[in-house]
């Protein structure tokens, strides 16, 4: 199949650090396949994804050696050309959490794309007890030209729509092994990583980081908001952490690059985590740690 445009949509692309990892992949995923064809990654903040962008070019170029063309638009066409493709994509690309008409927003806006069936949807397919949420399932999975999913569960439920499933782990995972494909992780234990959430915001959270920082009162502690959006920003947290944590500093990983962070978390002797993604990244390290568990997908993963 011959491609020349590729345009990508629905990602939570930026200031969620899981979410980055998960876009450095997608895009190899998709030059290795389609080497030539130019990508077109829609975003509303298109300064902050072009200066990603530009910060891990390193990754592409010198790592890949892939000579990747992304462009970042606020927008994407309404209707499709002879050799253009859309990616529809997200942690959970149709979902019973989410109310109707939420997301229809898909469907409306790519409508001709879909009915021509000039797209792939990547991501989870989770779900499907709520009327509308099987009628999307139907309207969006047997029309697509290709669909990539992370576990066994979307995989049998997207099998029951189409023929054209492929089952692959969580793109994320894949980026993790930039560090030992350029050998840049070293035997260094020096700092302690803190992250947390509102969800976990108590009394028995501040038990732990105060314990935390009594027993490792000789290292450095570093605050490592894994998600800085407005409306979800574990930011929200620093001011409280600072009363309990007088010493502690915050490591912005939106100012580094991803592979840079990804050394950063590995040379960490010690964390305490709350969010899903910091918990995997932390586990992939295999450095010790002390989650803080409010969410069940948390504990099946522990348990896993």
């Amino acid at each position: 199949m011959h491609i020349e445009h590729i345009y990508l949509t629905w990602y939570y692309w930026y200031k969620n650090f899981w979410d980055e990892l998960l876009l450095l992949w997608v895009l190899w995923y998709i030059s290795t396949k389609h080497p030539t064809a130019k990508i077109y990654i829609q975003s509303d903040n298109v300064w902050r994804l072009e200066y990603w962008l530009a910060s891990n070019n390193d990754i592409f170029h010198q790592v890949w050696q892939l000579d990747v063309n992304v462009y970042v638009v606020p927008s994407l066409p309404f209707f499709p050309s002879k050799w253009s493709h859309l990616v529809i994509g997200g942690w959970e690309v149709v979902t019973d959490a989410r109310s109707f008409p939420y997301n229809w927003r898909t469907y409306f806006k790519y409508v001709f794309w879909i009915i021509l069936g000039k797209y792939s949807l990547y991501g989870g397919i989770w779900t499907i007890e709520k009327f509308w949420s099987k009628l999307l399932y139907f309207l969006l999975l047997w029309r697509a030209e290709q669909i990539v999913v992370r576990e066994q569960y979307s995989r049998d439920v997207a099998a029951t729509y189409s023929d054209h499933v492929t089952l692959h782990h969580d793109f994320a995972y894949d980026a993790l092994k930039l560090c030992s494909k350029i050998n840049a992780i070293k035997n260094k234990k020096s700092y302690i990583l803190i992250n947390v959430n509102k969800h976990i915001r108590n009394q028995q959270t501040k038990s732990i980081l105060l314990d935390t920082a009594k027993k490792y009162e000789s290292h450095r502690i570093y605050f490592f908001p894994a998600s800085v959006w407005v409306d979800d920003s574990d930011l929200s947290l620093l001011s409280d952490i600072q009363q309990i944590i007088p010493t502690i500093e915050l490591y912005d990983w939106t100012k580094h690059s991803l592979l840079d962070t990804l050394v950063f978390v590995a040379w960490a002797q010690y964390a305490v985590a709350a969010r899903l993604h910091i918990v995997l990244l932390i586990k992939y390290f295999d450095i010790p740690f002390l989650p803080l568990i409010y969410q069940e997908k948390i504990s099946r993963i522990l348990s896993s």
